[in-house]
């Protein structure tokens, strides 16, 4: 019984992000073909986002976040806009996105989640480091960097190799340049530091 009702949540998720990200790839497309110049694109989902106060999240509706992510990187042009609506209040979510549409000269944040009367903006911010708990990664586990091979990621899986971490997956969609393949090909060696021998099992999975 267990195992049926995962496989069919399982499925309904595969069903519910290919009907969504379908949905954002045919209109990106359409819109590309017919009208280059267009009017921003408000992609509106309904709990793909998780704040502090919300109890669950939609992962169908969070991978359309990261599709649509994606086409807005590689198409700026069409100015694409993410709205989370509340899921619990979801008529009232929806008039203030309308508002923010018809507003859409004076809004300018590319993200928003409305939760209640409330609207919700991402910000960086830094935040103190607990002095009292060492950072350390376990020798038996794999450990995966998505753009593994850009600088952020080499210099991640470099401060993950001096903490302990004996296996890392590298992925990317492109294949590493000469500096990057020198240093796994060092982490691939054993390597003696700090009294502790660590052999990095690196691999590197490249996506076309």
């Amino acid at each position: 019984e267990t195992t049926s009702t995962l496989s069919s949540e399982v499925e309904d998720l595969r069903r519910a992000a290919g009907v969504g990200c379908a949905s954002i790839l045919h209109l990106t497309q359409t819109l590309l073909a017919r009208a280059p110049a267009c009017l921003p694109v408000w992609v509106v989902t309904s709990g793909a986002q998780h704040l502090l106060q919300d109890k669950t999240v939609e992962p169908a509706q969070s991978i359309v976040w990261g599709l649509g992510k994606v086409i807005g990187q590689e198409h700026p042009e069409l100015r694409i806009r993410f709205v989370d609506i509340d899921p619990t209040e979801v008529e009232g979510s929806l008039d203030l996105v309308a508002d923010l549409a018809l507003g859409n000269d004076t809004f300018t944040e590319s993200e928003v989640a409305i939760r209640g009367s409330d609207m919700f903006v991402p910000r960086v911010r830094r935040l103190p480091l607990p002095s009292s708990v060492p950072t350390t990664f376990r020798s038996d586990a794999t450990y995966l960097i998505t753009g593994g091979l850009g600088e952020i990621g080499i210099e991640a899986a470099r401060w993950m190799v001096e903490n302990g971490a004996t296996s890392i997956v590298l992925v990317a969609r492109s294949a590493p340049d000469d500096r990057v393949a020198h240093c796994i090909e060092t982490w691939q060696r054993q390597d003696v530091r700090a009294g502790k021998t660590w052999l990095v099992k690196s691999l590197i999975a490249i996506i076309e």
